[in-house]
């Protein structure tokens, strides 16, 4: 049986949590922050911007990169200032939001694809590549709402989570950092068709949105449709590691080993309704232990 202790600390909605030097990162998107907290849930503000703030990564130079969902730009912040990287508004068909920074600095990005907060007919997007410099290019095609994103395998495979797709796909990834062809890699249904909104959601059996690894085959997926942390083994099989009950939904999860063992951190809301989320504080971060063998 898990560990799970919930940390002192609330927020409007966390998301993209990060391990780094001994401390959790996360997005609060609705308080414009991203926080710096510590195991016990003691919390300082790395920075706030006028907008919402979503994924996080880190060049090899220690330079902090941050996806501004609202004008769908990437950021990157130098303890000090912060600076545009790129605005890749042209190549988003939604907010821009998760992201993963390579070994080789290269950060990838995923986006909505379309208009989710309204319900608008799903359409797919396309991934978008970042090199050092800012320049973006479309790295992957035809995504149904892609979503956490990790690499595995030394860097050489990149798993990108398919909110929309009953599924987790996977590229190999060349030296350049451009990817191959997407493989269903981990599947929890039948590949879903895009319709309207109602009848795409209803095709889902998992929602896999954000995604962590320590970089071999076992992937943590939080699924805030189910209320459930799945571990899913890429080309095998999956098993339910955390189970909220329904009460609440995990959108996002981290992990860390460093102490010997396994601890991970999940982002926990009662739903992700952008005018419920703005006027409540009711999010809450989960430290989970115990996590077993699979």
């Amino acid at each position: 049986m898990v560990n799970v202790k919930e940390l002192s600390i609330s927020g409007h909605f966390f998301e993209s949590p990060r391990r780094r030097g001994g401390y959790w990162y996360v997005s609060d998107f609705y308080s414009g922050k991203i926080l710096r907290i510590d195991d016990d849930g003691i919390s300082e503000e790395v920075l706030k911007i006028d907008g919402q703030p979503s994924g996080i990564g880190w060049f090899s130079d220690g330079t902090m990169v941050f996806a501004s969902m609202l004008d769908r730009s990437l950021y990157v912040f130098d303890g000090e200032r912060i600076d545009l990287l790129a605005d890749l508004s042209d190549l988003c068909g939604g907010l821009l939001n998760d992201i993963w920074v390579s070994d080789k600095d290269i950060v990838y990005c995923a986006n909505f694809g379309f208009d989710f907060d309204d319900r608008a007919d799903p359409r797919v997007a396309d991934l978008i590549s970042v090199d050092r410099g800012g320049t973006p290019k479309i790295c992957a095609a035809g995504l149904k709402f892609p979503n956490g994103i990790v690499t595995i395998n030394d860097g050489k495979t990149l798993v990108v989570a398919e909110t929309l797709g009953n599924d987790l796909l996977t590229f190999d990834v060349a030296d350049d950092g451009t990817l191959g062809v997407a493989k269903r890699s981990v599947v929890y249904g039948e590949e879903v068709v895009f319709r309207d909104f109602l009848s795409t959601m209803a095709q889902l059996k998992v929602a896999p949105d954000g995604i962590a690894s320590l970089g071999d085959d076992r992937i943590y997926v939080a699924d805030p449709r189910g209320g459930v942390v799945h571990r899913s083994k890429v080309g095998g099989t999956s098993e339910v590691i955390l189970d909220l009950g329904r009460k609440e939904s995990p959108f996002a999860v981290a992990l860390d080993n460093s102490s010997g063992r396994l601890l991970m951190l999940v982002c926990v809301a009662p739903d992700s309704h952008p005018a419920r989320r703005k006027l409540s504080l009711d999010a809450k971060l989960l430290l989970v232990g115990d996590l077993g063998e699979f």
